[in-house]
């Protein structure tokens, strides 16, 4: 009898655990995990980074490229007519936009970056990433000198661009200079996270990403007031 009432008070408390057990999964809020974007993949992270700069490097010489052979065919000349200012407009808003592009996505590829960092997970990936990176640079240095012959150009062409030509072009060139400067960012404080690991191997081409940007910047920064 003793027996009957031990094994049925075990299996009732059995069953109220149960119940509690049941009720503490509905009653009580679940927070979902996810998966976090480059978990345990440190050596594609930095791939993909260097995916980014080299497609964005392309892009951008592309661009520069075009803006080269609007700026040529009208410097020195006595007037500017509506295909240049449109070409002008529509090279320089796709300079912008690919400068943007490559900041958010390098913000989002530098924190995808999770795991600690070691330096046999980084010398996988560091060759092809500063090769990436120095591309960047060298797309950001002609992107450079290209502005910095429009500019005079179009000092030289002031009287023919409307105040409204003028304020659009300017707004375009400071909006260029400002998503420069935020693509530098993610690859700085990658470095400083590297940097603190003790690893400086990229600590070099990005610092001449950081120089070409603010070459960049004093280059795209004028005024209209020799018009």
């Amino acid at each position: 009898m003793r027996l009957t009432l031990l094994i049925l008070a075990t299996a009732s408390a059995a069953q109220a655990l149960n119940d509690l057990e049941h009720d503490a999964i509905y009653n009580f809020p679940m927070i979902p995990v996810l998966p976090v974007p480059g978990f345990n993949s440190t050596p594609n992270g930095f791939s993909n980074l260097g995916i980014l700069y080299t497609s964005a490097s392309k892009q951008l010489a592309s661009y520069s490229l075009s803006l080269d052979r609007t700026n040529n065919l009208f410097a020195g000349t006595n007037g500017v007519n509506t295909d240049f200012k449109a070409n002008l407009t529509t090279s320089l808003t796709g300079l912008l936009n690919i400068l943007w592009q490559t900041a958010y996505e390098g913000e989002r590829r530098v924190c995808a970056i999770t795991t600690s960092i070691n330096q046999q997970n980084v010398d996988s990936a560091t060759a092809t990433l500063v090769a990436a990176i120095n591309a960047q640079v060298q797309a950001v240095q002609a992107i450079t000198r290209t502005i910095t012959a429009l500019v005079l150009t179009i000092k030289t062409q002031a009287l023919w661009f409307t105040s409204s030509e003028k304020a659009v072009i300017q707004a375009l060139l400071q909006a260029i200079i400002a998503a420069g400067l935020a693509g530098v960012e993610p690859l700085l404080k990658l470095n400083s996270g590297l940097a603190a690991a003790g690893y400086l191997a990229l600590a070099s081409i990005i610092a001449a990403l950081k120089l070409a940007v603010t070459t960049l910047q004093t280059a795209a920064t004028f005024k209209w007031d020799f018009s």
